[in-house]
């Protein structure tokens, strides 16, 4: 391939595949056998050392757990300034994430900002980017230049969702499991309930905002020629494609509507039914990372804040199509009620 001549995305003027460096398919945003997914549409080449790789990042990110649900129970009890300070980054960092898929004009300041959170992003990405061990295909049966999937191929996009799908039971298996055995080692199983709670929401809280996105995004298309195409992997065809359709309507949407919308449900109702013992010590540590920082009567306010997340995941993946002036519309009166919301009830 002539590397001289002008691109389109990762294509040259000929249509030409970069195939040497991974590349292939519509517009070249395919990765091979061999490559791995990196960012929005960049491949690269797989390594010996990866398996080391995902052992350094899932053991890192097992001990910053651990010290964080440290933390969290132990600050629960307190209502430590740490404790408050930490849920207000992480929801910043979460938001900045969010945003940042707005496709705008933003300042160059604006972009200064979300380039901080880029990184806790790529991170995100990193914990469930396996597509070097996911890609069973051989190179010499993957055609270059062939829009159209092979029948019944299943595209490392719908893996992601099935894994994300499952990821909350995965999340309340390991811990009832570690805290199974913590417990029984110190015998404190009375206090074994209470712990896999408390662990389990703050899990959950950090996973969410990733989870909806991927899950809404399985709706995420965009025209191409007249070919809707899904932006997470343009080879797919939305909705014409059987696996995309099973993928989008059998997990994706179920999910959004169990975990992405049920979850602060279910945790709000939990806190209601215990409102009278928000005071008590075991209450405190289930849910006090959670009500910590707020005044006694707005105890829910973080799942208000949970669903401004989610609003504004919906509103960047499913008003995309109406165009940009509406998505900035729409997100600035939601926004605007919120800011309202706010001043009136004054929850902190």
């Amino acid at each position: 391939m002539d590397t001289s001549l002008p691109y389109d995305h990762y294509g040259n003027a000929f249509g030409l595949c970069d195939s040497e460096n991974g590349f292939y398919g519509v517009m070249c945003t395919a990765c091979l056998p061999g490559y791995k997914r990196e960012g929005v549409a960049s491949c690269t080449k797989c390594e010996d050392s990866e398996l080391l790789k995902i052992i350094f990042i899932v053991c890192g990110l097992l001990l910053g757990i651990c010290l964080l649900v440290r933390v969290t129970i132990k600050g629960a009890l307190k209502a430590s300034d740490s404790t408050v300070f930490n849920k207000i980054l992480m929801n910043h960092l979460q938001m900045l994430i969010i945003t940042s898929d707005f496709d705008m004009a933003w300042p160059t300041q604006v972009k200064y900002i979300f380039n901080v959170a880029s990184p806790i992003n790529e991170l995100t990405e990193a914990i469930v980017n396996f597509d070097c061990f996911m890609d069973s295909r051989k190179l010499e049966d993957v055609p270059l230049y062939d829009f159209n999937l092979p029948s019944r191929e299943v595209r490392i996009y719908s893996m992601k969702v099935a894994i994300m799908a499952f990821l909350p039971i995965g999340l309340g298996g390991i811990s009832w499991l570690v805290w199974w055995v913590i417990c029984r080692i110190r015998k404190q199983m009375e206090q074994m309930h209470t712990k896999f709670i408390a662990t389990l929401v703050l899990l959950l809280f950090l996973v969410h905002p990733a989870m909806t996105k991927r899950m809404a995004d399985v709706f995420n298309c965009t025209n191409y020629d007249g070919v809707s195409r899904l932006d997470d992997d343009f080879q797919v065809k939305c909705f014409e494609d059987p696996t995309h359709f099973e993928t989008a309507y059998y997990i994706a949407l179920p999910s959004l509507i169990i975990w992405g919308l049920g979850i602060p449900a279910a945790v709000f109702a939990l806190m209601r039914k215990n409102i009278d013992k928000l005071s008590t010590e075991k209450v405190k540590q289930q849910f006090g990372f959670l009500f910590n920082g707020y005044k006694r009567h707005n105890y829910y306010w973080e799942i208000v804040i949970m669903y401004r997340k989610i609003l504004c995941i919906f509103i960047a993946v499913f008003l995309r199509p109406q165009g940009v002036i509406v998505q900035a519309l729409v997100l600035l009166i939601m926004l605007g009620i919120f800011l309202q919301a706010n001043n009136s009830n004054r929850p902190f």
